[in-house]
């Protein structure tokens, strides 16, 4: 059985229409298209970036601490400002709400709450995810990147990261979820990333994919790397293309930091 879609998943259906879904050789193509929505999707993609940040639990508690202003107030420290890391982070989100929406995968830890600094970055994979769904869970190592205008280099880039530790998620990242999952008592979850990180993962059990938040259609550049990926590891490539990058970046995180 399917697993309930997230509110993330859902939350791309109403941010993007899914243009382009196609199979290239063993790999995976997939195209969104930014579509109009209402202030009420623009409301729900600024809650969305929010509780990238900060888990809603600790949020709540804050509320009932120090009131609604002083927490806006405390939590605008984690907000990155620069821009780069701003359409960073961004990719990050939108790269967990695609992988929810187009398969069983689910990203059980949000990275971003684990920031040395609101414009750094952490080291590792950008995300993981695990599909449940089966008796023997299956894996997915994923990168980001995000530009107005993406070009061949940056998905290079993301390829080489992919390809690190034989093409396994990292052993730090592994353990940094499953650290994670056990603070939070899901133990269950956490031993299935230990297993997976002390003993490996076989080529059924693993997917990569790279996803990229752009100003510009990158079908042909996807198309000219998967058409030449030589990785029996099946590919999942994912565009989603905003009508104005910068413009879309610069107005959520204003409205993420406003008090």
């Amino acid at each position: 059985m399917p697993p309930t879609p997230t509110p993330s998943a859902l939350l791309l259906s109403e941010i993007a229409q899914l243009d382009r879904d196609e199979t290239v050789g063993s790999h995976f193509l997939v195209v969104f298209k930014e579509k109009k929505y209402g202030a009420d999707v623009r409301s729900r993609i600024v809650a969305e970036v929010r509780v990238s940040y900060t888990d809603p639990a600790t949020t709540i508690s804050r509320l009932i601490d120090l009131g609604y202003r002083e927490t806006a107030r405390l939590q605008q420290v984690l907000f990155p400002m620069a821009k780069r890391a701003r359409s960073g982070n961004l990719g990050e989100i939108f790269a967990v709400c695609a992988l929810e929406f187009l398969t069983s995968f689910r990203v059980p830890i949000r990275r971003l709450r684990w920031t040395d600094g609101r414009n750094m970055s952490l080291r590792g994979d950008d995300f993981i995810g695990i599909d449940t769904t089966q008796p023997q869970p299956r894996f997915i190592k994923g990168e980001s990147k995000s530009a107005d205008v993406m070009s061949a280099r940056p998905i290079a880039t993301a390829y080489s990261a992919l390809r690190r530790d034989g093409g396994q998620p990292t052993p730090h990242s592994m353990v940094f979820v499953a650290d994670r999952l056990r603070q939070q008592r899901q133990d269950d979850l956490a031993l299935k990333f230990e297993l997976a990180g002390l003993n490996g993962l076989q080529v059924g059990q693993l997917e990569h994919m790279i996803f990229l938040l752009t100003g510009n259609d990158c079908e042909p550049i996807m198309r000219t790397h998967l058409s030449t990926a030589a990785s029996p590891i099946p590919r999942r490539m994912v565009n989603l293309v905003l009508s104005n990058h910068q413009q879309f970046i610069k107005e959520i995180y204003e409205a993420v930091s406003h008090v």
